[in-house]
């Protein structure tokens, strides 16, 4: 410059245009056709979302609320080659779906880097790819503004350990991936809260992982299942420093499920559940979130006060019963 001073180099951009070009090569956009009730009968109708190349068999993850009901499934590649797809197992629970493309879409399918969500800190850059509004291969920019988020999700069920983004996501966005800078995939986007701005959603990589293992194997997801209702509590300090307890903060049982394994394990209301297998537990999400890494038929210990007393009880948990995963 004519001044004697350096340019401003923009140092993200390159990283922004590399991680979004990689990421965008495992991207698909997907479209869906449902029969929908109007005044004069079904009509068809048309939805979009977005999806990911999970692997190099065919395999697509999407929200399960893409593609729940969908008649018809098409899916077109970041190349713009469109396949039907059939969908193979779909999730309620954690809203994840996986679809199955035809062999011939094989040569043509670049799969996602699938990175580790856990390792994700508040703060972190990340791009959301998808297409909002019907809008294809739209990348949009933020940060991680949080982790470990609850919602419920489209079906009712209470989503935790959610990535929250200020990257911009919206209708369309949705089963479309969130990833690094490096282009690693840490979440698959699935919410907004439409009363705020720049409150975004995505199911954390790990979690999906462990879904669509179970979704490709079996069609089918099993969850645990504690079989408790509980709300947040206040522990008295006398409590806490007597018993050595590992914080000041439970989860209060006000509810046991008759036949559950909370049931079964002796669990009873007014119960207050401080730790499990050792680690605190201060809101109905944690207690949830520490059963979602766990398996059908394992046992966990909890720490729970009751009439003053502190104790320890084995759980063996149960798959969460049908009629409530569905």
């Amino acid at each position: 410059m004519s001044d004697g001073k350096a340019a401003f180099r923009d140092p993200f951009s390159p990283l922004i245009e590399a991680a979004a070009d990689e990421v965008g090569r495992s991207l698909v956009h997907i479209r869906v056709q449902v029969m929908t009730p109007t005044y004069a009968g079904l009509q068809p109708a048309t939805g979009v979302g977005s999806g990911i190349v999970w692997d190099g068999t065919g395999h697509v993850v999407t929200n399960a609320h893409v593609v729940d009901q969908a008649g018809i499934v098409q899916v077109r590649l970041a190349d713009g080659r469109h396949f039907p797809a059939e969908v193979i197992g779909l999730d309620p629970v954690y809203d994840v779906a996986v679809l199955l493309l035809p062999s011939e879409a094989r040569p043509f399918l670049q799969p996602a880097r699938i990175g580790d969500s856990d390792a994700v800190r508040p703060g972190q850059l990340v791009v959301a790819l998808g297409s909002p509004l019907g809008l294809e291969k739209t990348v949009t920019f933020g940060v991680i503004s949080a982790k470990d988020r609850s919602l419920l999700s489209p079906s009712g069920h209470p989503l935790d350990g959610l990535l929250q983004t200020d990257a911009a996501i919206n209708p369309g966005n949705s089963g479309g991936p969130l990833a690094t800078l490096s282009g690693e995939v840490i979440g698959l986007n699935t919410a907004i809260l439409a009363t705020g701005q720049g409150l975004g959603f995505a199911i954390p990589s790990n979690l999906v992982r462990r879904v669509v293992e179970q979704l490709v194997s079996g069609g089918r997801a099993a969850h645990p299942w504690l079989g408790v209702v509980g709300e947040p509590e206040v522990i008295d300090p006398v409590w806490v420093s007597v018993f050595e307890l590992p914080t000041d903060r439970g989860v209060l049982v006000t509810q046991v499920v008759e036949g559950s394994p909370a049931w079964q394990a002796g669990l009873q209301p007014g119960d207050l559940i401080v730790a499990v297998e050792g680690k605190p537990v201060e809101q109905a999400g944690e207690l949830r979130r520490e059963l979602a890494g766990r398996r059908v038929g394992e046992t966990l210990s909890l720490t729970l006060i009751r009439d003053g007393r502190a104790m320890e009880r084995q759980v063996r948990l149960a798959e969460l019963p049908r009629a409530l995963a569905s």
